[in-house]
C-alpha cells in the first residue's frame, strides 16, 4: 500500500527539465550574456553546488569573472524566483496531502536555490519532507538520497511512489523496491501520472 509520493523539483514541479534553463533564460534575458556561454561556465561550477560543499554565493564572483561582466547576486536570486511551477502538479502533491498520503521532495540541487523556493510557494507545508542532494552530499545514482527521503518519513521503500522526469534517476529507487514513474517534462502527461497512481489503489478524489 502505497502511503507516500515523493516528487522530483525540476521538471516535475517546475515546467523547465532542469534547474540551469530556468537560471540562464532569466539571467541572460536581464543581461544579454550568450546562453551558452553562461550556461557552459555556469556548469563548470555546479557540482559543488550539488553536493553542498559551497552555496551560490562562494561561485558568484568566480563565474562573473568568467563571464567577463559585474553582476549583481540578486540577478542570480530573481532567476531563481522566476522559475516557472507547474501549478497542476502542484494541485496532485495537495489532494494527495488532502487524502492523508505524506508527500514529498527528492531532488539534486543546491540548498540555497531549494530554500528559496520552498519558502516563496510555501512548500514546507505542502510536503512533508524536502531532500536535497546539497544535504545528504549525495545524488540520485547512489541510495543514500532515497534512503534518507523514505527515513525521514518513517516508511518503507515498498511504500512509497516516486516521480522523476529523468529514467536514470529510476534506476536506483526502483533496485530498492519503490514504485516509479517517469514524467515526461516535454509532454507533462499528468493524466497518465494519476493513473499509475490509481493503478496502486492511491486514493485522487
Amino acid at each position: 500500500m502505497i502511503k507516500a509520493v515523493f516528487f522530483d523539483l525540476d521538471g516535475v514541479l517546475t515546467t523547465d527539465a532542469d534547474d540551469l534553463t530556468s537560471t540562464s533564460r532569466w539571467v541572460c534575458g536581464q543581461t544579454g550574456i550568450d546562453k551558452a556561454v553562461f550556461e557552459t561556465e555556469y556548469d563548470k561550477l555546479s557540482d559543488g553546488l550539488y553536493l553542498g560543499t559551497c552555496s551560490h554565493l562562494d561561485i558568484w564572483e568566480t563565474l562573473c569573472q568568467r563571464l567577463g561582466r559585474r553582476l549583481n547576486f540578486s540577478l542570480l536570486e530573481e532567476a531563481f524566483l522566476h522559475t516557472p511551477i507547474d501549478t497542476k502538479t502542484e494541485a496532485l502533491a495537495a489532494q494527495l496531502k488532502q487524502n492523508g498520503y505524506q508527500t514529498g521532495i527528492i531532488t539534486v540541487n543546491a540548498n540555497d536555490r531549494t530554500e528559496l523556493l520552498a519558502t516563496q510557494h510555501s512548500w514546507k507545508r505542502l510536503f512533508d519532507s524536502i531532500t536535497v542532494s546539497a544535504s545528504v552530499g549525495s545524488g540520485k545514482t547512489f541510495s543514500t538520497i532515497f534512503e534518507k527521503a523514505v527515513e525521514s518519513l518513517h516508511v518503507s521503500p515498498e511504500e512509497c511512489f516516486f516521480i522523476d522526469n529523468r529514467e536514470k534517476n529510476l534506476v536506483v529507487p526502483n533496485r530498492m523496491g519503490m514504485h516509479t514513474f517517469y514524467f515526461d517534462s516535454t509532454l507533462r502527461d499528468h493524466a497518465a501520472l494519476r493513473q499509475a497512481l490509481a493503478a496502486l489503489s492511491v486514493k485522487l478524489t
